[in-house]
């Protein structure tokens, strides 16, 4: 069975670093924050909604990837057309390579970096100190080494009063863990 190349917490490293492999991206600087005093314009996302959407699709990526990625529609409702797509060649990739997550992820920190009218840029800090991936016989297809806790960048999309999952990549930024 092939190891993974890591770039992210236990598990998430080997999603990110495959959907990354396959979807031809880099981690790349999100726009410039310029933080204000005053309260968020009714169209701006707050910390609280950007960590609820984060969080909703963690949860329901876990089961996804503990499930082999065999459930990967069930992120539909949580992430962008462009991201399913990514998800679905995760899926295969753990499919293939016949590797499941084992235990779940955890935010430990969410800050919002930048937002537009139809965007919002967060840091946040993954914890995978819980989490693995396994091939059938329990052998951790993780390179070892690879950091429990990373700093992402993640990419919402703004759409229907809901905040849509559109990319999450590697910070390679100061960490905000």
């Amino acid at each position: 069975m092939p190891t993974f190349v890591a770039m992210q917490t236990r598990s998430w490293t080997t999603l990110v670093a495959v959907a990354l492999l396959l979807s031809g991206c880099t981690a790349t600087e999100p726009p410039e924050n310029h933080p204000t005093s005053d309260p968020p314009a009714p169209d701006q996302a707050t910390r609280e909604q950007v960590l609820s959407a984060l969080e909703s699709y963690i949860r329901v990526s876990d089961g996804v990837y503990q499930a082999g990625g065999s459930s990967v529609d069930e992120l539909t409702p949580l992430v962008t057309p462009d991201q399913l797509e990514r998800e679905r060649r995760v899926a295969a990739a753990f499919a293939q390579a016949e590797v499941h997550q084992v235990g779940s992820n955890q935010i430990t920190h969410v800050s919002l970096q930048a937002q537009d009218a139809g965007s919002v840029h967060a840091y946040l800090c993954l914890d995978g100190s819980n989490s693995d991936v396994v091939d059938a016989h329990g052998n951790s297809a993780v390179k070892e080494g690879t950091p429990e806790r990373q700093s992402f960048v993640a990419n919402l999309e703004k759409g229907d009063g809901k905040l849509l999952m559109d990319g999450m990549e590697p910070w390679s930024g100061n960490s905000v863990c």
